[in-house]
């Protein structure tokens, strides 16, 4: 995907989820332009996307748990963005495997996933 793709999406997205790594360019006096500013730049309300190559298993917990805080199935109201974020990294962090282990307790597992934008 290029960057002004991005921008025809328009404002339907309520967020958008970037696991994409590697996805900018460092252009000097501007930071990081990339996917994340594109689909800002769209309208998207909030990006959540990682800051570097994350592991997937943990991925998968964590934003089955951003998912189910933040969009509960049952209709009922759910976390902000940025409030459903933080207690999914907790979950992640605290995630303890058949055997009891705490598998992902350092923050490379959890650390990485940050919030652009409208924080509700």
């Amino acid at each position: 995907m290029q960057t002004p793709e991005s921008w025809a999406w328009g404002t339907s997205l309520g967020a958008a989820r970037l696991n994409i790594c590697e996805w900018g360019r460092v252009y000097r006096a501007e930071g990081i332009v990339g996917l994340t500013r594109a689909f800002m730049f769209a309208g998207a309300p909030r990006v959540l996307c990682s800051l570097w190559k994350v592991d997937d298993a943990a991925t998968q917990v964590l934003m089955i748990k951003f998912y189910e805080l933040w969009n509960p199935k049952d209709g009922t109201q759910g976390l902000g963005a940025a409030a459903a974020l933080k207690r999914a990294q907790e979950h992640v962090r605290e995630f303890k495997n058949a055997g009891g282990e705490q598998v992902w307790k350092h923050p490379y597992f959890w650390a990485a996933w940050v919030l652009w934008g409208l924080p509700n």
